[in-house]
This record gives C-alpha cells, structure tokens and sequence, in this order.
C-alpha cells in the first residue's frame, strides 16, 4: 500500500484495540517504507524481545550534564544532533544504552535511514563524536553510551536491594 493511500482509510466504529491495530498496520508500512523489509523484521524483532515490565517509557536527561560536556561542546552541531538522536535509540535497545538493530550492531547505512540524513553525513558526524570520546565501542564494535550503561547497572542494583528492604548499608 503506497504512503499516499494510508490517508484515505476511514476507520468508522472501530474500538481502542481495532485503532490500536490500524496504528501497528501504519508504523509497519512506514518502517517498511524507510528501511526494507529485512530492517524492519530486526526492528520488530527487537521490539517484541522485552517483557512489559522492563519497557522503559522515559528516560532521565539531564540537559545542564549533556550541554556542559566538554567534549560533547566540541563537537558539531550535526554531530551532537546525531548524538540526541542516537541516545533515544539506544533507549530502546537490549541491552540498555548500547546502539543495536536486532542482535547485531547497527550499521551507519541504517542509522542514516532512521535518523533520515545521508549516510556520508552520519559517518562524518559519528567519527566526529568517537573522535572526540563521547561516545564508547564494546569489544564486539557496538556504540554505547557509557552514562546510560553505569545509569542502568546503578538502577538495577537500586532496584534488587529495594526488593530486599532498600538500605545498601544494611544488605552488605
């Protein structure tokens, strides 16, 4: 179904799960659209492996931290755009802060489709970022944020010795 013709479906009578339906159908068309058939089956793979309990549906942002990073500050305005966009990516991946499409690292041809800019822009803004630190590759060459990683290992532990009465000092 082409992108022109999902405007012209009338939906009459249809409940919250029947608009629900038609809005999974739309975002598949689209995703499919955007990045083909291969990408999208990882990028609903993906998004089916968490349970809803471990769905995170905000994250903490901090924006004085992200403006006064000193190396963040010396990157583009591009680079840091990317940077934005890939944090909130990386929000959705397994594992947490790490840029992943599926089980795999995501590639710059994909992050390039998803952020919608050429992929020989995004190239020369993420060298730009790595060049400049901000951020990390795991040994297997995935990019991961490393606050969001130290963030997430904090709240996990946070969380099981909440599970357990809530005083670190006590649960040694």
């Amino acid at each position: 179904m082409p992108l022109n013709a999902i405007g012209q479906l009338k939906l009459k009578n249809t409940g919250f799960v029947g608009r629900m339906l038609f809005a999974y159908i739309v975002r598949e068309l689209l995703v499919t659209q955007v990045l083909g058939h291969e990408e999208m089956w990882c990028l609903l793979t993906q998004k089916s492996m968490p349970k809803m309990s471990n769905r995170r549906p905000w994250m903490k942002f901090n924006p004085t931290l992200f403006r006064n990073d000193p190396q963040l500050r010396l990157c583009s305005l591009g680079a840091r755009g990317l940077w934005i966009e890939m944090i909130c990516l990386m929000h959705d991946c397994i594992p947490y802060g790490h840029l992943m499409m599926g089980n795999r690292g995501m590639t710059m041809k994909e992050l390039s489709k998803i952020v919608s800019e050429t992929e020989a822009k995004v190239i020369r803004f993420a060298s730009e970022l790595e060049s400049k630190r901000v951020f990390s590759r795991a040994e297997n060459g995935v990019i991961f944020c490393r606050k969001m990683v130290r963030d997430f290992a904090f709240e996990a532990r946070a969380s099981e010795l909440g599970k357990l009465g809530g005083n670190p000092k006590l649960m040694t």
